[in-house]
Parts: structure tokens; C-alpha cells; sequence
């Protein structure tokens, strides 16, 4: 039998709106249209990944629910739904008919009754069925053929079965009911059992089994005063079991499943009302693109197939709906790479770079080490659509000698004159300073100026900069070099296209990314500062800083001492020995042999964690010193062992500084993160007094006092602040 899923509507509607409430998606009216626009993405992705042939979109009852009746104050304590949310909730109907999608509801009911009802007619026929949503309430339904698909921002969606329901929430689906029966739901202002948290409810369940059984042995339940708390909250709890349990019997419209058939999505006849409203990434190609255009929502055509937008055409960006304009055929065509195998076209190439003033270069390398890889070949493009490779190293050719290419190009590269246009520059110039030909052009790095652009993109690698601005991705590196192999031994053809693509990516980048950033007034800020501060961030890193290893060393010394004593102390306390980083072993002194609280429950068994362990410090000497080993054992091993580790060639540390790594543009450090190491405690003040300066130098530590502040007085202009 076919699966039957079933979307949670306004969960998904919810979701979308507040997803986009810093910078809302605005149709050509100027409304908001953010739920829409990202319920049907939603929907499209979900069609795409799982091709449902039965499907139903779930609302709630427009009119007060048999839960209110029962308790006056049923989520009474929401705050009331936007006007600009509630107006798009028609089109999301609209649309939904348009597609063909099969939509239910009934006045007094919730989605999550007539979903239970759904799932529950699916159980009786061991039909698979999978529900769409976030909410946990409907996690009760969990088990034989119903799933639970949860939205999620980096993989799609997130199939939930009963292992996942017990790993993330400590009780079965089964059980779902009897907690949240007991802790209450503040979402719905569903009360439970004041008093009893979390911990507590799974507390109570693992000791008696279920939510009868603990009023059944209520005289059982220790200590006293949590007793006394299920005593005078037992309404409570009567009355939040009775709200949060699910109507499986609430109404239907029909006594089979095959009204929920749906053989296709008709996307041609919803594309016309996506194309109103401004959402041309949602339409389909035939009718974005006007072949078929729809003087109105109500015309049909046959389904093309998924939305996508033509090549030509870059998708949305955050806060908008247009597209771009259509961009020229050179940026979105299939380029042509010349492979460079005399110094006669090498020749060629430099002038060429030269005259153009502008010219994009990428490197190739075996290894991702820029501070001791050489370069394998390089790529060059001056012109969007065209560009070469320079081979170093290839299986199947004879390449120019690497001194005759160094001796050509070098001049090229140190010309400060000219712009070098590149993905991740800083890479770049670290090996070609490695190899003896750095880079001291003017930098145009387009993995900054597209994070500038847009902080809180996902990915600014450069495949996913190209199908978000160029309508293509170019070629997977897998393709040329798979894994376990080095790009030098990949063949020479293969290798060309990709480098070249590289090459020419970036520089197509450059025409598209710099008009948007002088629309955003953005230009400014990325020359005279980001790309002003790319070749000081480079001597930075290749500079590093001095450590003193003998410090570190006879710290770490001291460190293992201290682990060691910690570690006796714990066995004479326990009164055996065990391996302290082991979960398993811990849970049995601790909550076997000790008999302290158990806590939350994970799929090993009840946690061990920081938070558990801070509590039970209370009860017991055991977990205080575990802390303490831990706390120890990470200072020893992430940074005293580590920071020894990189500087045993050099004594001087070298890390990454990060340009894109914050969306408030600051700088990120990374590999290894030298703004990470603890000061609040004396021992990591000791990591950090192994940082030195140089004979005869001196380090200076500089710090803005309440910046955020200063900020805020110069903006506001508020005479007080200042």
C-alpha cells in the first residue's frame, strides 16, 4: 500500500512566517507573504525527497475546540496571531487547491485529532503513514507503520520512530502522553503537576512505569515532598492528561483513504498566482519563462514537474522575492578551457591578464595544508566563459617546467596594479608564497563579498555561490579526483575543465556580486576594509605566534598529576577502579551502585552529562570529582597536548583567521581556535601565559570596553547616553 503523509499546516505556516520575521518576504503590494512562500518550499522540498501518491494538508477548526470548552484558559496564554500572518492563510489554501493537494479540517477539532484519526485508520491497515510536523504532542502516535518527517533546515526532513522519540525525550511514544501529562505544556498552557520539571516526570515514569501506576502507588513515591506535590496537583494532572490526549475518533469526511490520492502536483496551475506574487522561484520554468503564461490562477495546464528557476536566473535572496534581471548568456553558458602545456601560451595568458587589468586565478593542490602545499596547477581566466590550466603535475602529459611557469608568472602575480579575483584568496596566496611567486595584487575575494551580502547563508563554498548567483554548480571535485586520490594524478582533461571552471566561476561571480553589493552600499565597506585587511590576515597567519613549549610541557605534566590523584581519589571513594570516560561504567556507580537520581535518558541510558553531573554534585562526592577530571582532561587534551602537537616542527602556532565566520563581522579563528582558550580560571590563564612575544618584542592585549554601548549611544544620538 502507498504511504499516506500527513502536513501539519499551521505548524508548517508558523514555522515559515517566523522564519523569515527579521527581514519578511514581500510580494509586489509590499504585503508579507513569508508563510507562503516558505510552506510551499517546504512542500516542494518534501515532494521532491519522498513523491507522495497520498497526502493530506491538515488545518485546525476555525472555531473554538471541545478543549476550550473543557478548560476556559486552553492556550490562553498565546499571543494572538499576526494580522499579516492570518491574511496569507486563504492564499495558502488557494494555492493548495490549485495543486490538487486533498486540504481537511472540522469545526471543534484540532489537525492533531484528525491527524491521530488518520494515522490510527492507517495502524488498523499496517499502512505506512508518515506526519509532517514539529509539534511534540504528536509524537504519541509514533510506533508500527507511523512516523513522524520533522522539518529540518540542513537536511530536509528528520524521519522519527520510536528509538529517536525515547533518545531525544527519555520515554517511548507510548509514554509521551504520561509525561507531558505530568510536566504540562506552557505552549498551550496545558498546567501538569506544578512543582514537577522534567527530570522529575522521567523520574517518575522510570521508577513506576506509567501515569496510573504512579497515582496507584502514590503512597510509594519518595521524597515526601514530591509526593506531596502529586497529591495536591492529582486535578491538574487528571485535567492536562484529558487536553493533551488526541480525539482519534474525531469526524472524517470519508470512510476510505483513496480520497487521498494524489497523482501529481498541477504546478503549471498554481505557477500564475506564485508569478502574482513575486515568488517566480516557485513557478514552474514553462510559465516563468512565458511560454505558457496564465492570465489567472484559475487556468490549467499539465504538470511540468518541479519548480525551478531558469538558469539565467538567480533565486531570492533573504527579505526578497524578484529574482535578478536574466542574466547575459556568458554567465550561465558552459565555459571552454585552453590547457597550457608551452610558455608560448603561457606567454599569452599574462598578457592577456595584464591588458585586461582584472583576471581570476585558482590554484590546485593535493592537500588542504596552504602552509605546506605546493600547487599542482593553477587556472587563469580574464573573460566570463573562458579561461586555462596550468598544469604543474599530470599522469598523462609532459608539463612546462616548474621554473620556466614560475619565472612567467611571478611578475604577473606581484603586480600591485592589478585585481586577482579569486574563491578563498587567502588560500591561494599562501601557496603561491609556498611555491616562490606570491600574490600582491588587489584582492577580490568572492566568498566575502557574497557572506557581506548575505551573512546567514548556509554555505559560501564556491559550487553553491554559482547555483545561487549563476544558475550552476560546475563540476563535483569527486568527479576529477575521487576519494582516496590526489587531484595531480586525476587526468589531464578532467583536471583542466575543473580548474578552468574554477577559474571562470569566479570571476562571472565577480560581474554579478559587485553591482549587488553597490546596490546594498555595501562596495565601500568590502574595498576599503575587507579586501584592504586580506593581505594583513595572510601575513598574519603565515607570521603565527610564538609559544613557549617548554611551559606548556611542564603544564601538562602538572595536569596529568592532578588527573592522576583525582582519578585515586575516585577509585577509593567507589571502592573499585573504572574508566571514568566511560558512559556505560559511570551509569552503573552512579545510579546502579550509588543509587543518586537518574535524570534524562538517552539511547545508552540516563545521562552523564555536565548538567546531570552538577546536580548530582549535590548528593554525592563522586560526581565532583568527575567534573573536575573532565574539566582537566579537556584543558590537557584540546589545548596544552594539541597546541604542543603544532608546535613541534615550529614553535610558533599558525591558525585561520576567518573573515566570513560571524554574521556581526568579526573574525573567527579556526584550525585551531585561538579565541577559545578558557581566561575565567587560573588554569586556563596558565594556557594562556604560554603565548610570548619574540626576543626583544613585546605582546600588547587591547580590548573595546562595552563597545556594544558605545555602539548604541552613537546610533540612538540619545544626548543622555552620551
Amino acid at each position: 500500500m502507498e504511504p499516506i503523509f500527513l502536513l501539519d499546516a499551521y505548524g508548517i505556516i508558523y514555522r515559515s512566517y517566523f522564519a523569515f520575521i527579521s527581514k519578511p518576504l514581500r510580494n509586489p503590494r509590499g504585503e508579507n507573504v513569508s508563510a507562503v512562500f516558505g510552506f510551499f518550499r517546504t512542500l516542494f522540498q518534501l515532494w521532491d525527497q519522498y513523491h507522495p501518491a497520498a497526502f493530506a494538508a491538515v488545518f485546525d477548526s476555525r472555531v473554538p475546540t471541545f478543549r476550550h470548552a473543557m478548560f476556559d484558559a486552553y492556550k490562553a496564554t498565546r499571543q494572538k496571531t499576526p494580522e499579516d500572518l492570518h491574511a496569507q492563510i486563504p492564499m495558502v489554501e488557494e494555492i493548495l487547491g490549485l495543486l490538487g493537494v486533498p486540504t481537511m479540517a472540522a469545526d471543534g477539532y484540532e489537525a492533531d485529532d484528525l491527524i491521530a484519526a488518520l494515522a490510527e485508520r492507517c495502524r488498523a491497515e499496517n499502512r505506512p503513514c508518515y506526519i509532517i510536523s514539529a509539534d511534540k504532542d504528536l509524537l504519541q502516535l509514533v510506533g508500527g507503520p507511523v512516523h513522524a518527517l520533522r522539518p529540518d533546515r540542513d537536511q530536509g526532513f528528520v524521519q522519527l520512530g520510536p528509538t529517536e522519540v525515547e533518545a531525544e525525550w527519555g520515554v517511548p511514544p507510548g509514554r509521551i502522553l504520561d509525561y507531558l501529562s505530568l510536566t504540562g505544556d506552557s505552549s498551550d498552557n496545558i498546567p501538569g503537576v506544578p512543582g514537577v520539571g522534567d527530570k522529575t516526570a522521567l523520574k517518575l515514569l522510570s521508577e513506576f512505569g506509567s501515569f496510573d501506576a504512579i497515582w496507584e502507588r502514590l503512597a510509594e513515591v519518595k521524597p515526601e515532598g514530591v509526593q506531596r506535590k502529586l497529591e495536591a496537583g492529582r486535578d491538574s494532572a487528571m485535567l492536562s492528561r484529558q487536553l493533551i490526549t488526541l480525539a482519534a475518533d474525531a469526524p472524517l469526511p470519508h470512510a476510505g483513504l483513496d480520497w487521498l490520492k494524489v497523482p501529481s502536483l498541477d504546478r503549471d496551475a498554481a505557477s500564475a498566482l506564485f508569478m502574482r506574487e513575486g515568488m517566480r522561484s516557485l513557478a514552474t520554468r514553462r510559465v516563468a519563462d512565458g511560454a505558457d503564461r496564465l492570465d489567472s490562477p484559475a487556468g490549467k495546464a499539465g504538470s511540468t514537474g518541479p519548480a525551478a528557476s531558469p538558469a539565467s536566473e538567480r533565486p531570492p535572496l533573504p527579505g526578497e522575492l524578484f529574482p535578478a534581471p536574466a542574466l547575459p548568456r556568458a554567465l550561465t553558458e558552459k565555459g571552454s578551457y585552453e590547457i597550457v602545456l608551452t610558455e608560448k601560451a603561457l606567454s599569452r595568458w599574462i598578457r592577456a591578464s595584464e591588458k585586461a587589468g582584472v583576471f581570476a586565478f585558482d590554484c590546485e593542490t593535493d592537500s588542504l595544508d596552504e602552509m605546506r602545499t605546493p600547487p599542482v596547477g593553477f587556472s587563469l581566466s580574464v573573460e566570463p566563459g573562458t579561461g586555462c590550466y596550468v598544469p604543474l603535475s599530470a599522469p598523462d602529459v609532459e608539463c612546462l617546467p616548474a621554473d620556466t611557469v614560475r619565472r612567467l608568472v611571478a611578475p604577473l602575480l606581484a603586480r600591485q596594479d592589478l585585481t586577482v579575483v579569486g574563491q578563498n584568496l587567502k588560500f591561494d596566496m599562501h601557496v603561491m608564497e609556498n611555491w616562490g611567486a606570491p600574490i600582491r595584487g588587489l584582492p577580490w575575494d568572492t566568498m566575502v563579498a557574497a557572506w557581506l551580502i548575505d551573512p546567514e547563508r548556509d554555505s559560501l563554498k564556491l559550487e553553491a555561490l554559482g547555483q545561487a548567483w549563476l544558475g550552476f554548480s560546475g563540476t563535483p571535485y569527486a568527479d576529477v579526483a575521487p576519494k582516496g586520490t590526489v587531484f595531480s594524478a586525476a587526468a589531464l582533461s578532467g583536471a583542466a575543465d575543473y580548474a578552468g571552471e574554477d577559474a571562470d566561476m569566479a570571476l562571472r561571480l565577480k560581474v554579478v556580486l559587485e553591482p549587488e553589493l553597490e546596490r546594498r552600499g555595501l562596495l565601500a565597506l568590502f574595498v576599503d576594509l575587507e579586501m584592504s585587511v586580506l593581505h594583513l590576515l595572510a601575513r598574519m597567519e603565515r607570521e603565527g605566534i610564538l609559544v613557549d613549549a617548554h611551559a606548556l610541557e611542564s603544564y601538562g605534566v602538572e595536569l596529568e598529576k592532578e588527573l592522576s590523584k583525582i582519578q585515586a581519589d575516585t577509585f577509593v571513594l567507589v571502592g573499585h577502579e573504572f574508566n571514568l570516560n566511560s558512559p556505560k561504567q559511570l551509569q552503573d556507580v552512579l545510579f546502579v551502585e550509588r543509587k543518586l537520581s537518574t535524570g534524562k535518558k538517552t539511547k545508552t541510558g540516563f545521562s552523564t552529562d555536565i548538567s546531570v553531573l552538577e546536580e548530582l554534585a549535590r548528593e554525592d562526592p563522586v560526581p565532583a570529582l568527575i567534573l573536575r577530571h573532565r574539566t582537566l582532561q579537556k584543558l590537557k587534551s584540546t589545548y596544552v597536548d594539541a597546541l604542543l602537537g603544532l608546535a613541534v616542527v615550529d614553535p610558533r602556532i599558525r591558525t585561520n583567521y576567518i573573515q566570513t565566520g560571524a554574521a556581526t563581522g568579526r573574525l573567527s579563528s579556526r584550525d585551531p581556535n585561538l579565541q577559545n582558550i578558557p581566561v575565567r580560571e587560573e588554569e586556563g590563564r596558565r594556557i594562556r601565559k604560554a603565548f610570548v612575544a619574540a626576543p626583544g618584542k613585546t605582546l600588547i592585549s587591547a580590548d573595546y570596553s562595552q563597545i556594544e554601548l558605545v555602539v548604541f549611544a552613537h546610533l540612538s544620538d540619545d544626548p543622555e547616553l552620551k
